[in-house]
C-alpha cells in the first residue's frame, strides 16, 4: 500500500484524471449545439456597414440635421438640397423599455426641408429618435435623444 503514494504514481494519476476531464469537456462540446448569434450573419454585417456609412454621411451635415421639440410637436430639419431628393425615409421613435411604445413615421420629399410631427408618445419612455433617409446618391442616419 505504501507504493501507491509515491510521487511518480500521484503524477500519473493526476495526469489521467486531467485527461479524463479534458475528454469529457470535448465530448460535451461536441454534443452541444453552438450557433452564431444569427444564421444570416453575412447580410446583417453588410447592413451594419451600410449603417456606418450612413452615420458618416450624416456626420458631415451634422449641424444641418436638427430636431426641436416644443410641446407635443417635433420639428425635424433636413437640408433643402437633400430633402427634395429623398427616395425613402423614416423617423423611428424608439422606446427601449417597451416595444409597444415604438412609433414609425415615413418621410417624403419636401421642398422646405422642415418636417412637423405630432407623434403620440408614451410619457414613461425615454425615446431615441432614429432618423434614416436615403437620397438618389447617399444614405443618412442620425439619432437624437428626447
Amino acid at each position: 500500500m505504501k507504493n501507491w503514494f509515491k510521487s511518480g504514481n500521484l503524477i500519473l494519476l493526476g495526469g489521467a484524471i486531467m485527461l479524463l476531464f479534458i475528454f469529457s469537456l470535448f465530448a460535451g462540446f461536441m454534443v452541444q449545439d453552438l450557433t452564431l448569434v444569427t444564421k444570416d450573419y453575412y447580410s446583417e454585417e453588410l447592413r451594419y456597414d451600410q449603417k456606418k456609412a450612413a452615420i458618416t454621411n450624416a456626420s458631415q451635415i451634422d449641424r444641418e440635421l436638427t430636431l426641436r421639440r416644443s410641446g407635443d410637436s417635433l420639428e425635424i430639419k433636413i437640408p433643402e438640397r437633400l430633402s427634395v431628393r429623398i427616395k425613402e425615409g423614416q423617423v423611428h421613435f424608439y422606446c427601449p423599455s417597451a416595444e409597444k411604445g415604438d412609433r414609425y413615421i415615413a418621410l417624403a420629399p419636401n421642398p422646405t426641408g422642415t418636417y412637423l410631427m405630432f407623434p403620440i408618445l408614451l410619457p414613461q419612455c425615454a425615446y431615441t429618435v432614429k432618423l434614416f433617409f436615403h437620397t438618389t446618391e447617399k444614405e443618412y442616419y442620425k439619432e437624437f435623444k428626447l
